[in-house]
């Protein structure tokens, strides 16, 4: 398991033990029953993305820019197609999960930007 790898899962796990205690003590009005599949569906989306722009860069050190418009562009439709799906069957719940949705989507960017540059700086 890549260093990156098993860091992201330990990112995620304390966000799920910070969101379970937050849904479970101080907002549990607002629990969501898709926030630990968020959680998932983040984790996968961000490692693709990563792998992908990494196997690239790995293979041509300037395609770095290309690699990463291509992944961040379809990282940005499977999330609005993942927004727009949940949203169509649960409009109750659309603000607390638009919240949840935007702070996984800033932390998990800023990990992998975090990352990635790790990654360029090392290579050159």
């Amino acid at each position: 398991m890549s260093s990156y790898t098993s860091k992201l899962l330990l990112i995620t796990a304390l966000l799920a033990i910070v969101g379970g205690l937050l849904f479970q003590f101080w907002i549990p009005q607002y629990y969501l029953d898709i926030f630990p599949y968020t959680l998932v569906f983040f984790f996968l989306v961000t490692w693709l993305s990563h792998y992908y722009v990494i196997r690239t860069i790995s293979s041509k050190s300037s395609s770095f820019g290309i690699a990463f418009m291509i992944s961040s562009t379809l990282r940005l439709f499977v999330y609005s197609g993942f927004i727009g799906a949940y949203l169509y069957f649960n409009r109750g719940n659309a603000k607390p999960f638009l919240v949840a949705f935007c702070l996984l989507y800033f932390i998990y960017a800023i990990i992998d930007v975090r990352y990635l540059l790790i990654e360029t700086t090392r290579k050159k």
